[in-house]
């Protein structure tokens, strides 16, 4: 009997291990047990909602893939874009302009789409706006006897979509403004002509009349080259205009306040890519700006025109009093010269 011992035991172990071994391999094949994230209800005020935005790939792409995200999670996020803006006024010279009214319009969230706020230049001609929220500021500045520039950029633009970009100001770079600072005014003749023109034909002007083909006038034009802008092709146009007596000279400033006193020509050709002025980017035009020096006086002038249009609007300011300075009095601009000798007879000292 004793001789059974070693197979029994042998026996029992054999079990023992057999049975640890399938309790281990159902104990691995049953599922686990994952608990799934938390999710709030969108609007629900027991607990914060959470926002799962998508991590942005590299490059612009990624940003605007990001943004559209963020649009749909609040459509007003753009318009809540914390603002600080830092400017300076200065005029021509790069002298400091104090005390200078400054409106800010800041497009934001509010009822009228559009918020407005005010400011002063102090003695050194720095202003700011901050703690206020926005996505466009422009900014517009004004003092008596100033003019600001329209060929500067007064719109900057927190937050745009469309590049990718954020504007940021910089209050140790603030941005520069410039102002034009007036001298003194003085009565002009403003006139407008429309004048028709053909391909190769020469127009005699006479602006202080305000008549064409007329033998006595200062200014003539010939078109060159008049065709227009076509799918596909580029448009083509250009014009010579001579002055009959004196010279003429491209005019290129902003604020064609004094004609200069040399520098003239016979005559000059405007074109596509001919010298302009710096706001003539915008006009949508093509054509030129130029002076016009004469027995009768000083003028301003510019030449507007579409390609392949028949006709030209020309436009001038006469000085018939032989000075150079061409910067208009708004309440004393007359249409012919009768009227203007009529007001300088009766007002000499206004003529300067």
């Amino acid at each position: 009997m004793q001789k059974n011992h070693p197979v029994i035991l042998f026996l029992v172990l054999l079990f023992t291990l057999g049975a640890v071994w399938w309790l281990t391999r159902r104990k691995a094949s049953e599922p686990t047990s994952v608990v799934p994230p938390l999710a709030t209800a969108q609007g629900s005020s027991n607990s914060p909602q959470v926002l799962a935005l998508t991590v942005p790939s590299n490059g612009l792409d990624g940003i605007r893939q990001r943004d559209e995200e963020r649009l749909k999670l609040d459509s007003a996020r753009w318009w809540k874009t914390p603002v600080s803006f830092y400017g300076r006024a200065i005029d021509q010279n790069g002298e400091p302009v104090s005390q200078a009214d400054v409106k800010f319009e800041l497009n934001d969230t509010s009822v009228k789409g559009t918020t407005d706020y005010y400011a002063k230049s102090d003695a050194n001609g720095f202003f700011s706006l901050t703690g206020v929220k926005g996505k466009n500021l422009s900014v517009y500045i004004t003092k008596t006897g100033y003019y600001q520039s329209r060929a500067e950029n007064n719109s900057f633009d927190y937050y745009d979509i469309a590049s990718g970009n954020q504007y940021k100001s910089d209050g140790r770079h603030p941005e520069e403004f410039h102002l034009r600072k007036g001298g003194e005014k003085v009565p002009l003749i403003k006139s407008e002509l429309q004048v028709h023109a053909k391909l190769g034909e020469t127009v005699i002007v006479d602006l202080l009349n305000g008549r064409t083909n007329s033998p006595n006038g200062q200014l003539q034009v010939e078109l060159l080259a008049n065709e227009p802008f076509r799918r596909g092709a580029n448009g083509t146009w250009s014009m010579r205009v001579s002055a009959n007596e004196g010279g003429i000279q491209f005019q290129t400033e902003e604020f064609p306040f004094m004609a200069p006193e040399s520098g003239y020509q016979p005559s000059i050709d405007l074109g596509l890519n001919s010298e302009k002025p710096p706001t003539w980017k915008d006009s949508g035009y093509v054509g030129g700006a130029f002076y016009l020096k004469s027995h009768s006086g000083y003028v301003s002038a510019k030449i507007q025109t579409i390609p392949g249009k028949s006709s030209f609007r020309l436009s001038y300011y006469w000085n018939p009093s032989g000075s150079r300075n061409m910067e208009p009095d708004p309440n004393l601009l007359f249409d012919n010269l009768d009227s203007y000798n009529i007001y300088v007879a009766e007002h000499a000292q206004a003529v300067k």
